[in-house]
């Protein structure tokens, strides 16, 4: 790939595949993560991950096997993807999007399509975005501001009063009002898919016991970790947020490609809108100094 912009002006294609020019006559799998860092969502950050401080090199795999090769690791082939910086090789940053993997499929590896692969490619330049502001230093998506946004958006997703935390939101149906009503907000979990099951996720205006066994009272952002704990692992109290940073930039920057359906379909119903705002102010090439107001 080349081109005219401050960044990126390559990429490595580092797969099976024998078709690789330089200049793409059609978009295809393997130019997916050019496509996505060519576009206009990163065209306030170019000056950003193209500078001396920051470095963002693309290297596109086909999968673990090539990965593993080129970096002498051992990922296993559900890993999708890795994106690092090390102190020894400062200021580059390596972003690695693999074309199969088991993004949102814990059970199953897959190749990934043109689209499901912009996704993970957008996710892994989210890692990026992330490590650029932070170099080899504390991530802004492991500091203090950060945990407050995501424990606001938690707190929206559970509860239909978050500033009170009371008036427990149901995740398959709109929330009565004790006022009269329903409190406003889309069903959390409405048109969901589980994604190792295919089964969908709201069964009656209720969650599906062929899912999982719910417990009684259980909140929703139980069943988000529960259903996507690649994202959220260990918990969701945990300061480790760079994975859910990560996939909340992929949303706001591409948009639901299909890589991770079920966390994307609770993004599309309206919630996890403190880390939205985060991801357009980092696509805006700056990070946020206050608390999130909704």
């Amino acid at each position: 790939m080349t081109g005219t912009q401050v960044w990126p002006k390559t990429h490595w294609v580092c797969t099976d595949q024998s078709d690789n020019p330089s200049v793409p006559v059609a978009a295809t799998v393997n130019t997916a993560a050019a496509d996505v860092a060519k576009s206009a969502a990163f065209n306030n950050l170019r000056t950003r991950l193209g500078n001396a401080a920051n470095k963002a090199t693309i290297f596109v795999f086909s999968g673990s096997a090539n990965f593993n090769s080129f970096w002498a690791e051992i990922l296993p082939a559900k890993a999708g993807g890795l994106t690092f910086k090390s102190a020894l090789n400062s200021p580059f940053i390596y972003v690695n999007p693999w074309l199969s993997g088991s993004v949102g499929n814990p059970n199953n590896v897959v190749t990934y399509t043109y689209n499901s692969a912009r996704e993970v490619a957008a996710h892994e330049l989210g890692h990026a975005v992330d490590r650029s502001f932070a170099g080899i230093g504390t991530l802004p998506s492991r500091d203090a501001l950060y945990n407050t946004y995501v424990q606001r958006d938690v707190s929206r997703l559970d509860y239909a009063d978050p500033a009170a935390n009371t008036n427990k939101r149901l995740p398959c149906d709109l929330t009565p009002n004790p006022a009269g009503g329903f409190f406003p907000g889309n069903i959390p979990f409405a048109g969901a898919i589980d994604v190792p099951t295919g089964l969908p996720v709201c069964s009656g205006g209720q969650l599906n016991n062929n899912i999982a066994s719910w417990p009684v009272g259980v909140f929703n952002s139980q069943v988000v970790t529960t259903l996507d704990g690649a994202l959220w692992v260990p918990t969701l109290s945990s300061p480790q947020w760079v994975e859910p940073h990560a996939q909340v930039f992929s949303h706001g920057a591409v948009g639901s490609q299909g890589a991770r359906g079920f966390f994307d379909k609770v993004l599309d119903n309206g919630y996890f809108l403190c880390l939205k705002s985060w991801a357009t102010s980092e696509r805006a090439n700056a990070l946020p100094v206050a608390a999130c107001a909704l």
